[in-house]
């Protein structure tokens, strides 16, 4: 077995031990509710980082960050998977802001709140997703938000923040929630 492996298995324990029972039911809870939410409000179903096109994205959000999900925490508990980072590796730090997705053609772009972890890696910021997808995403297109950064500070609630835009007409058929 790997260092990195054996790494990874303790993280995830500690990931995992470290919820309580309430927040292990509030992930199932919380996943189907959000795909409800997300179906009616987003059509997530429809949408996938593996679509966006950076210049389909407004210029201020085409800084995102593609970055690889190591699936070893919860799913729909990306906060408390990022906090929890922290108690088993103090050299990681919370990043918050949103995951943006897109429809097939890049038309329709869709922001939910997200918080990962980074940390420096030779002199330059390395981004970590270590929440798993409910969707089977693999990556996420992550962009740093100061206003959900702040809402996770003063715990405010976050969760309510997701937004579309819609960048042109769309040839793939989704529907524009208002």
């Amino acid at each position: 077995m790997s260092a990195m492996t054996d790494t990874l298995k303790k993280h995830q324990k500690h990931l995992n031990d470290t919820l309580t029972d309430n927040e292990k039911r509030r992930s199932i809870i919380q996943k189907l509710m959000w795909d409800e939410k997300k179906k009616i409000e987003c059509n997530s179903y429809s949408t996938s980082a593996n679509y966006l096109q950076r210049n389909s994205v407004p210029k201020k959000y085409r800084t995102y960050h593609e970055i690889n999900i190591t699936p070893i925490g919860r799913n729909n508990l990306c906060r408390q998977n990022s906090t929890n980072t922290l108690s088993f590796d103090s050299s990681y730090e919370i990043e918050s802001g949103y995951n943006i997705t897109s429809c097939p053609c890049s038309s329709f772009i869709c922001f939910e709140p997200h918080f990962v972890n980074s940390r420096m890696e030779n002199g330059k910021k390395v981004y970590y997703d270590f929440t798993k997808d409910f969707d089977g995403e693999t990556k996420k297109c992550f962009i740093y938000d100061e206003e959900i950064d702040y809402m996770r500070e003063t715990k405010q609630l976050w969760n309510e923040k997701i937004f579309q835009i819609r960048v042109r007409k769309c040839s793939c058929g989704i529907v524009f929630s208002k």
